[in-house]
């Protein structure tokens, strides 16, 4: 392990998530400051089967592994996610909530399947100076805090499978608040980032609501500044594991959209291969939407009553459709939130705390927090409700303005949201930190 001066000089972060998956590293010899500043790397993966990778890459690594038809291939990345439209049965995604279970396609449990895409993170990278041996010696993952013991086992054996001989778990929403207060510290952070405020022997209670593709993770902590500035945490309640993601928006918006189809051609037939395009649809009508907002913000004439975008699809990456016709849609915020309506939970307030009964299962993006907040409460031992000082906003489905616009309504105007910059390069960033602070105290 290479050290300088009894320390390390490199440090490694990977967010193994269930939509796209990211590296991160320091290296010490190079920063200058008084801050540690990660990087987040770019992954080469092939564009078509055979292909060398001679592309410039991304730095999200999407978490698709398609299994060729002799299943001795394996493909992962966006080559893979291309083929959920024309081959969803070989293709495996969101394996991370199945992680710890019994399930197997074609033969590979979770983690069998986990290791082919943290492999790929391995192989793809390209970066002049960048220490594959360290980095395969040690490393920082991130895992949800709701992750059970099972399911971050599964995690450590995928990393072992893919050769890491050490690697180090990590909640990914203290990543995330790491990542903030380094961006906050570095003054990268724009003004409307700039909510929470972290003091020395003085605890803010912050809960992160991290909304990812896949889950949703919610957490409360006790956060204060040590002398040394260093992060001090006390975790207070978790919410159970989530399966609500970016997967269940485009869903609903994907069944909208194939019940306009079957309105104008009601003997219209629906395979796997159609409802899988359709939530391709439904994802891109997404991203559309919501950059349509950030521009009109940016130009200061947005009004949510009047916004919308055409949607004329013409498949991802401006490829014709192969499966089915798009359909020619004009998508309003207003309708688009009245879709969604089953998950946002408008309905349910802050002031249900005191009432919440948990279920089995969470069908919305506010029954966890209710949990946390209900835990935490009997955590710090409350006679009355508690609401936490900040929210911190991380995952990529918190970017969207109907998931910002309704934890807004649900907590009271003194409650601080902070949205994450580049929340999907946060837990990688993060990580990278928590590997640092582990050497350096």
């Amino acid at each position: 392990m290479e050290k300088h001066n009894g320390k390390r000089w490199y440090y490694f972060g990977i967010d193994l998530g269930t939509t796209n998956s990211v590296v991160a590293w320091a290296n010490i010899e190079e920063q200058e400051g008084e801050f540690i500043e990660p990087k987040v790397v770019n992954i080469k993966m092939p564009d078509r089967i055979n292909d060398e990778a001679t592309n410039d890459g991304d730095y999200r690594l999407p978490s698709c592994v398609y299994f060729r038809d002799n299943q001795s291939e394996k493909i992962v990345g966006k080559f893979a996610k291309g083929m959920l439209l024309a081959r969803p049965e070989q293709v495996e995604k969101s394996i991370k909530t199945k992680m710890g279970t019994s399930y197997t396609n074609f033969g590979y449990n979770p983690q069998q399947i986990s290791k082919y895409i943290l492999k790929a993170l391995c192989d793809g990278i390209y970066v002049p100076g960048f220490p594959k041996d360290e980095f395969l010696k040690e490393v920082v993952i991130g895992v949800p805090a709701s992750f059970e013991l099972h399911m971050s086992e599964a995690t450590l054996k995928a990393a072992e499978l893919t050769g890491f001989q050490k690697s180090i778990l990590i909640h990914e929403p203290i990543a995330a608040i790491y990542d903030y207060k380094n961006q906050r510290d570095r003054g990268l952070l724009p003004d409307w980032g700039l909510g929470i405020e972290f003091k020395v022997d003085d605890p803010q209670l912050i809960l992160v609501f991290d909304l990812g593709g896949g889950t949703l993770d919610v957490t409360l902590h006790e956060v204060s500044l040590c002398d040394n500035q260093k992060l001090s945490f006390k975790k207070i309640a978790v919410s159970r594991y989530t399966d609500i993601g970016g997967d269940n928006f485009d869903e609903k918006l994907a069944e909208h959209f194939l019940c306009i189809r079957n309105k104008r051609n009601p003997t219209s037939f629906i395979n796997a291969s159609i409802k899988r395009q359709y939530q391709e649809y439904a994802e891109q009508a997404k991203i559309d939407l919501s950059e349509e907002i950030y521009a009109q913000q940016i130009a200061r004439t947005f009004d949510p009553k009047t916004c919308k975008i055409e949607f004329r699809s013409q498949g991802r990456n401006g490829m014709p459709d192969r499966v089915c016709e798009p359909p020619d849609y004009d998508l309003t915020l207003c309708e688009y939130e009245k879709i969604l309506a089953p998950l946002l939970a408008n309905h349910v307030t802050l002031s249900d705390v005191a009432t919440f009964c948990p279920s089995t299962s969470f069908e919305n993006i506010i029954d966890p927090i209710l949990q946390v907040l209900q835990d935490g409460q009997s955590a710090l031992n409350s006679k009355t409700p508690i609401t936490p000082d900040a929210v911190l906003l991380n995952g990529a489905m918190t970017r969207l303005h109907t998931i910002q616009e309704r934890l807004k309504t649900f907590f009271p105007n003194e409650v601080t949201i902070s949205p994450i910059v580049d929340p999907d390069k946060a837990v990688a960033r993060g990580a990278v930190i928590a590997h640092y602070n582990m050497y350096n105290p």
